[in-house]
């Protein structure tokens, strides 16, 4: 059992931080979030440093910028949430589950130095804080059977939380080589964590009702990742008011990261009494991917634009390993303490995928304008738990923006909506007493509606230059 617990952990902890299936997409910028994030060939707000920093060229002065999930619902379910086999027959009475979480969240925050003249475009210096990627999951369910052959049953209730976060800080550096040309850089330090806590209680009554197993299980794990990686992007106007755009990120560097998992079973088996202390640590590695894009643009400033996007996620081996130690104690009736190190391995591969992005923007007037979006996040992984076996999980998300922008002198504001629906195929722990397997796949499903606002502030540059002595 001890192995199994262990080897568990091992894929939970790599599935936790390589599978973005069960994370929400939390749309950057100001413009962008509300045009469902097509921003590669024209974009210039900030969420620029993570998909193309060329476009901070394209800033008239020095910038202040900040977007938002000031608010998000989510509602999420399991298919199947528990994992139930048996030899005789079983009339199952109650099998229900409920799971909703509320989500809150900067997206981006931008400032941009403005190192030429005053309202020069030329060269720009950005620190910025990007955040992709959240999302946090608390599911509760029920399971009732009776085993009529045996006149037996069997209970089983259960909860699940989980939250996974990835943090992206870096500097920028943008330069526009003509009115038609620009060119940026972003490097990026990234962090992302996780926690997952567990509880649930089994009651297993077979034997002509004689109580057969009676088990409590809880558990709290985290997992946090560290690496760095680079942004490449450059700006293009081919013909009026048409422009191209493409970006590069570069697969991450100078990996570190972390696991802890503690967890604690007491059981009643037979009459015989006994617990299990487990106590898990290790490291993690969590590699991101080439990845490609490129963007179509037109622009009429002051009427209106439509922007395309496509981005290519170039496949990789061994996106996250897990390499865990548990150190297990256990205690029987009698006072028997019996305590073992036991080791296990995880990876996980991810395939290639390609998203898009399309959006346009549409002013009613010169200070209002509405813009309205879709995209696409594909995230399918390949699991392998200790060398025995692999799984499959694979990630949809569909989504959808819209909102409205007011420009007033120096400063932006804008207020929108997103909806996202993910259709997922995951990993989860299987909890057949009579498994051959230590997890099933499962289908996971979520609705997401986010509230979104931002704004920015122009703040006009001082020459560089020191004014002369009269």
């Amino acid at each position: 059992m001890s192995v199994r617990t262990l080897a568990m952990f091992a894929a939970l902890a790599v599935t936790l931080v390589a599978n973005r299936a069960a994370a929400q997409i939390i749309p950057l910028g100001e413009r962008t979030a509300q045009m469902g994030g097509a921003a590669i060939a024209a974009g210039h707000d900030s969420a620029m440093p993570y998909l193309n920093p060329a476009g901070l060229a394209a800033v008239p002065d020095s910038l202040v910028s900040l977007s938002a999930s000031i608010y998000g619902i989510n509602r999420f379910r399991l298919d199947p949430f528990f994992l139930n086999s048996y030899d005789t027959e079983a009339i199952v009475t109650e099998n229900r589950q409920s799971g909703s979480s509320v989500l809150q969240v900067p997206s981006s925050i931008m400032y941009v130095f403005n190192l030429g003249e005053r309202g020069s475009r030329r060269h720009k210096l950005a620190l910025s804080l990007s955040i992709p990627y959240a999302g946090r999951y608390t599911i509760q369910g029920s399971y009732r059977a009776t085993l009529p052959a045996i006149i037996g049953a069997d209970s089983d209730d259960r909860g699940f939380t989980a939250t996974t976060t990835e943090y992206n800080a870096g500097a920028s550096y943008a330069t526009a080589l003509s009115d038609r040309l620009r060119l940026g850089v972003t490097v990026f330090a990234r962090y992302h964590e996780e926690t997952l806590a567990s509880v649930s209680t089994r009651n297993y009554y077979g034997s002509n009702g004689a109580l057969q197993l009676n088990e409590a299980r809880s558990s709290v794990g985290s997992t946090k990742a560290l690496s760095a990686w680079a942004r490449l992007g450059a700006q293009a106007q081919i013909i009026e008011h048409g422009w191209v755009g493409v970006s590069l990120a570069t697969p991450s560097v100078l990996h570190s990261g972390s696991v802890e998992v503690t967890e604690s079973v007491r059981s009643d088996i037979l009459g015989t009494a006994s617990s299990r202390e487990v106590a898990i640590s290790g490291n993690v590695t969590r590699r991101s991917p080439l990845r490609v894009g490129a963007g179509l643009a037109y622009e009429v400033p002051g009427s209106f634009s439509v922007a395309l996007d496509g981005t290519y996620t170039a496949a990789l081996d061994e996106a996250s390993t897990a390499d865990l130690r548990a150190r297990i104690n256990q205690r029987a009736e009698g006072e028997i303490v019996r305590g073992a190190v036991r080791a296990a391995t995880s990876t996980a591969s991810t395939n290639a995928v390609f998203d898009v992005a399309l959006g346009g923007e549409l002013w009613l007037s010169p200070t209002l304008a509405w813009r309205a979006g879709m995209f696409t996040a594909f995230s399918p992984i390949e699991l392998d738990v200790d060398n025995d076996g692999e799984y499959t999980a694979t990630g949809d998300i569909f989504g959808f923006s819209t909102g409205i922008g007011l420009m007033l002198g120096l400063v932006e504001t804008s207020l929108g909506l997103s909806y996202q629906y993910s259709a997922a195929r995951i990993l989860v722990p299987d909890s057949r007493t009579d498994a051959a397997s230590l997890l099933a796949e499962t289908d996971f499903n979520t609705h997401t509606l986010l509230v979104l606002i931002g704004g920015s502030i122009a703040i006009p540059g001082a020459p560089t230059e020191p004014a002369s002595e009269e």
